[in-house]
């Protein structure tokens, strides 16, 4: 049984839907979502890459105020955190065995 949900986002368009879905599923499974927010960064950093992570944050904490919000309408335990590095792949795979997650939702293009 499903018992705790990751739901890997950026600031790609399709975020929100991708982490409404997964509400949705976790909501069906009585599962808690931990929502995590991707920031990948280049190596190594410039004033313009902070810049664009400062503005990665920002977005993130809109898309977490949205989220936090249908979370709890739906009833369902929701925890927002935030990854940044290079590999995306790495950063939600680490999050997944950090926060013992039992389904990876992954946002869409």
């Amino acid at each position: 049984m499903i018992q705790h949900l990751l739901l890997a986002i950026d600031r790609r368009a399709g975020s929100f839907r991708s982490a409404a879905l997964g509400l949705r599923l976790a909501w069906c499974c009585g599962a808690r979502v931990t929502v995590l927010f991707v920031v990948t960064q280049p190596s190594p950093m410039s004033s313009g890459d902070q810049a664009r992570s400062h503005d990665a944050v920002d977005a993130g904490e809109r898309l977490f105020r949205r989220v936090r919000r249908m979370a709890a309408i739906a009833g369902v335990p929701c925890v927002c955190r935030y990854a940044f590095g290079r590999d995306a792949q790495t950063l939600v795979s680490e999050a997944a065995a950090t926060h013992r997650c039992d389904l990876i939702v992954l946002g869409g293009p």
